[in-house]
């Protein structure tokens, strides 16, 4: 699940008048990613008649975006601009960049390109690499560029695992699948759009009319966790649970911290392995729809959770390759299950659903 941490429409705030510098792009999303603009326009008319845009028609202009913690953490990305270009580049032109995290940008000839930095293979050092409109990344292996002279909606989303595609009016122009990390955290810089975070440089020429940007939800497994019915002893329960992992983290407890980092590392290694077989993530899709149903719904520990954990984790287990007697992890469940902060909560007597809930899962998983 997404979450949207920049939302540009390029509208001049109330007060401002005719096209005295600097404007100010201001952020409708949550987080106050404001942007300060220099040596740019102010066209009222944009897409559509009011609708607002910024022009950008020298080598020194740009809208800067401070460095932020909703830039801190990203994982998960999803880019989406309304542009106009003016001409067919002959250099390259950014339309938004991360330092030293993502850059969305057109190059040469109308290229579109997505880029992040990255490792290429496990334990290789980052660099830039990504997926561009040209036939080694497009589905029909055909170049498409980037229209100029018209209102144009281009997208890049990287899905934190393996998958990141661009598109041009909701058209995947390229795609790749081998990616292994996640998008890391905007630099010192911030973000830019129009320019380069370093200096002014792959400057855009023509107008931008809207800005998205989204990232990976922190919230959303929580979220997802407490849409359960809840009652009283068992919201006491989890209450005191979360408490006891909180002080823990805070103590930089190893036992905890283990057990946290290898359950991640599994999941997305499992993922990743997943994302190429697409009749699983059918399947997956129809799984988590009634996972959720019941999960919602209180059925939790139900005869329906129970037939459907045993219909889909094996062929999980399979397909992700995700194997629960992996030597590191077996070590690290051990440790966490003989450590201070589970004992108190190792049957789960405060919610006896949830305790069911996990006998089911063992039934198909078995003992680590």
């Amino acid at each position: 699940m997404l979450q949207l941490i920049c939302h540009h429409t390029y509208k001049l705030p109330p007060g401002a008048v005719g096209s005295s510098p600097p404007y100010v792009a201001i952020d409708l999303s949550r987080f106050e990613n404001h942007g300060s603009a220099e040596d740019t326009q102010f066209d009222p008319d944009g897409a559509a008649p009011s609708s607002g845009a910024m022009l950008f028609q020298r080598n020194t202009s740009v809208v800067k975006i401070r460095p932020s913690p909703s830039f801190e953490e990203i994982g998960q990305l999803r880019v989406e601009t309304q542009i106009r270009l003016d001409a067919v580049p002959t250099t390259r032109m950014n339309l938004v960049e991360g330092h030293m995290s993502f850059s969305f940008f057109i190059a040469p000839g109308g290229i579109l390109t997505g880029t992040f930095f990255g490792p290429l293979t496990p334990g290789a050092p980052p660099t830039w690499f990504g997926v561009d409109s040209g036939p080694n990344f497009s589905p029909d292996g055909a170049t498409h560029a980037v229209p100029v002279g018209n209102w144009t909606t281009l997208s890049y989303t990287h899905d934190g695992l393996r998958w990141i595609e661009i598109a041009i009016d909701g058209v995947v122009v390229g795609r790749r699948g081998d990616i292994i990390s996640g998008v890391v955290p905007v630099g010192p810089y911030g973000t830019t759009v129009g320019s380069w975070p370093d200096d002014r440089r792959y400057t855009l020429q023509g107008a931008v009319d809207d800005l998205k940007i989204w990232r990976r939800d922190p919230d959303a497994m929580a979220n997802e966790f407490f849409s359960r019915p809840f009652g009283e002893r068992e919201g006491a329960c989890w209450a005191r649970l979360f408490v006891a992992i909180r002080d823990r983290l805070g103590q930089r407890d190893d036992v905890l911290l283990q057990f946290l980092q290898q359950i991640r590392l599994l999941m997305e290694d499992g993922l990743r392995r997943a994302a190429n077989n697409q009749e699983f993530i059918a399947r997956n899709h129809d799984f988590a729809e009634q996972f959720h149903k019941l999960w919602r719904g209180g059925g939790l520990a139900s005869d329906d959770m129970r037939g459907l954990l045993r219909a889909w984790i094996p062929e999980a287990m399979q397909v992700t390759g995700i194997n629960p007697s992996n030597q590191n992890f077996s070590r690290a469940i051990a440790h966490l299950v003989d450590s201070e902060l589970t004992r108190q909560f190792r049957d789960f007597d405060c919610d006896p659903a949830f305790a069911k809930f996990l006998g089911f899962i063992q039934e198909q998983v078995g003992n680590p």
